[in-house]
């Protein structure tokens, strides 16, 4: 199974219809039957706004499963709860919160340069 977090991309089962995910960075969006979605990836949470084809917006937020196979939540209109649950499954891959920035990947501090040679004695006189 995939594990890495471009395997959120792609259609899952819902309670709400097929949702569709597309990953860039920490960042998504998607789609269902009637409206439309955008978020960010916080840890094993997803944390997205909606917008419904009739223009009602509201918020959501669903977490993932111990084998990231399913994401469960609830949605909300002011605030990401309130209104009902919003559950997902998805049976042919797994998908991981982005990984945190490996020490290898931070920039590296300038090292100090090498001590500039001193002047060449002066001329003889």
């Amino acid at each position: 199974m995939t594990t890495s977090i471009e395997a959120l991309t792609g259609t899952w089962s819902s309670n709400w219809g097929d949702v569709t995910f597309k990953v860039t960075g920490e960042a998504f969006s998607g789609s269902w039957n009637t409206g439309s979605f955008k978020g960010t990836i916080k840890g094993d949470d997803l944390v997205m706004d909606w917008t419904h084809e009739d223009g009602t917006t509201g918020k959501a937020q669903l977490s993932a499963n111990a084998d990231r196979n399913a994401l469960k939540g609830t949605w909300g209109f002011d605030k990401p709860a309130g209104e009902g649950e919003w559950e997902l499954s998805q049976t042919d891959r797994q998908w991981a919160p982005p990984a945190k920035k490996a020490e290898a990947d931070k920039p590296k501090a300038e090292e100090p340069k090498a001590e500039e040679p001193k002047a060449k004695a002066k001329a003889k006189a």
